[in-house]
Formats: structure tokens, sequence, C-alpha cells
């Protein structure tokens, strides 16, 4: 014999009620932009709190195809909530309803439209998910074990694109920036694409090459570079500039700090970044302590470089 609380003692009627008597647009002013939006959902949540069908927009007032009666009576109390969200539209945001079945969807989609909160919150919660989900492998990056990060990859092989830390940062950015990891960033550029390489940014938009420039070593650059195969040779017009400006700015870099092997190979790949604005040749002339004949030597140094 059931227990008395597996009974559903309520009606279909007491369950899912149906108050037609009330006029919405006595309680709740159109909806007529987006300037309007906030106001109208307290006042419409508010209204449809108070009618006991709050769970048609909260998604708690779960339909029940089992049973046909209370079936009925929840497809009318939802139709009912459709229909005062609806008086409240202006006509052309109505036109968000089209093909929209329930309550529950047509309010996702006023939000959705309307609030920025509204997916804001949705992409925080995705962000924490993928964040816990890659935990280990951010502390396999960390650790520098590559034999832990290996095993992940081969059970989730997106986990090498993902994007594993709050500011999107993947696994190729977190060993680059962590320092002393090349070892670790050599077997990560294996696993990757050269679309991977080019494209995989962080939340300021920098990529893996980015970090590289900035904070890698020498031979992580190198490797990058020779990854991608179109990092240097951009197809468009727009991304060309784009990329050669880069490429200009960290070639200047690389001059400045005297790192002149990678600097010259750089210019090999890409011969015009040496008729920029502000030619790397500028600096080099006021390097010359990089070469014997810019120093102020002595009689005896003198003699020995000069003979």
């Amino acid at each position: 014999m059931a227990s008395p609380s597996n009974i559903n003692t309520s009606s279909p009627t007491e369950k899912y009620p149906c108050p037609m008597e009330f006029n919405v647009l006595d309680f709740v002013p159109k909806l007529l932009s987006e300037r309007d939006y906030e106001k109208w959902k307290i006042l419409m949540e508010d209204f449809i709190k108070k009618q006991g069908l709050i769970g048609f927009i909260d998604d708690t007032a779960k339909e029940d195809i089992d049973n046909q009666d209370y079936y009925k009576a929840w497809k009318r109390s939802d139709d009912l909530v459709q229909g005062w969200i609806l008086a409240t539209l202006a006509e052309d945001i109505r036109l968000l309803a089209l093909g929209l079945e329930t309550a529950k969807a047509l309010w996702t989609a006023l939000e959705k439209k309307f609030d920025p909160t509204s997916s804001l919150r949705q992409y925080d919660e995705e962000k924490e998910n993928r964040v816990t989900r890659y935990l280990p492998l951010h502390k396999a990056v960390v650790k520098g074990d590559w034999d832990e990060a290996m095993a992940i990859i081969q059970q989730d092989p997106a986990a090498v694109r993902a994007a594993i830390t709050p500011h999107s940062h993947t696994a190729l950015h977190v060993a680059i920036q962590i320092g002393g990891r090349t070892h670790f960033v050599r077997k990560l550029l294996e696993k990757m694409t050269p679309h991977d390489v080019e494209h995989l940014v962080d939340h300021t938009r920098k990529t893996a090459l980015h970090r590289a420039a900035i904070c890698g070593t020498i031979e992580e650059v190198e490797m990058l570079v020779n990854k991608s195969s179109t990092t240097l040779a951009i197809n468009t017009f727009y991304w060309r500039m784009r990329k050669l400006s880069f490429l200009f700015c960290m070639l200047l870099q690389l001059t400045d700090g005297e790192h002149y092997d990678i600097a010259l190979t750089l210019l090999e790949r890409k011969p015009e970044l040496a008729r920029g604005e502000r030619p790397p040749l500028d600096i080099l002339v006021k390097k010359g302590s990089s070469f014997p004949s810019g120093n102020s030597f002595n009689f005896w140094h003198n003699l020995i470089y000069l003979g």
C-alpha cells in the first residue's frame, strides 16, 4: 500500500490554477523597448507569483504527461501565463514568441533579448564548470608533469585547446607564462594544429605567440612560428596588416633586447618588416656596444682589435 506522502491529493485544478478573472494590463505596463524591460519584468513576475503560477516561468511547474487530466490543467495554466505575457508586449516584440511553445521558453527569450545579466550569469556558470573540469590539466601544467597531462589529453583530446583558467588561457598559454616549460610547450604543440596556434586566444585576445613574445623564450617563439602555417602569411589584407603590425613590434623588441639571431630569422622570413616607420636599423645604430667598432677602446684594445 502506498504511503500518503506518495499520493498526489491535489486535484488538477488545485495543482495548476487558472485565474482568468484578472486583466494583466491593470497591473503590468506594456513592454515597448529594452528601456522598459527591468520595470516590466519586476511587475510581471510579481503578478504571476500572486496568481500562484510562478512555477511556469521559473521552470518548477513541470508538465505531467503521464496523466491526461493533469497535463490538460498544466497546459491551460501555461497558456494563460503565455497570454498574460503576450498581452503586455509591443507588436514588434511579439515576434520573439514565434515558435515558442511554453511560458518558460517565452520568458527566457525575453531575458536573452533584454537582460544582459542573464547571458553573463549563464557564461559565468559555463566558465566555472569548464575551469573545474580542466583543473587537473591546469595542475599538471603548473607542476610540469607531462605524463599526467598526456593521460588527460588522451582521454579528452579537446583538452589541448580548451580554456582551462578563468581568463581563458589554454594549457599552452599557461606553460609559456609559467616559464621553464619549453619541453612541455614542445609536447603540447605536437598535439595541436597550426589553426589552434593562430586562433586560440585568452581574455585579452592574445595568442600563445603573443605571450611567448612577451614572457617566453626565444626557442618557444621559434617553435610557435614554425608550427603556424599561416601566421606569417595571412590571406586577407586586414589580418595581414594586423599580424605584420604585431610582428614589427616584436622585431623591434627583439632588436632592442639584442636577440639578433631570432630578429634576423624573422627578417629573413618577412623582409618587409625592415621597411617600417621605425626600422630596426634605427635601434641598431644606438647599439654601438653590441659591435666591436662601436666600442671606445683604450690603446691596447685598439691595438688588438685594429691590429
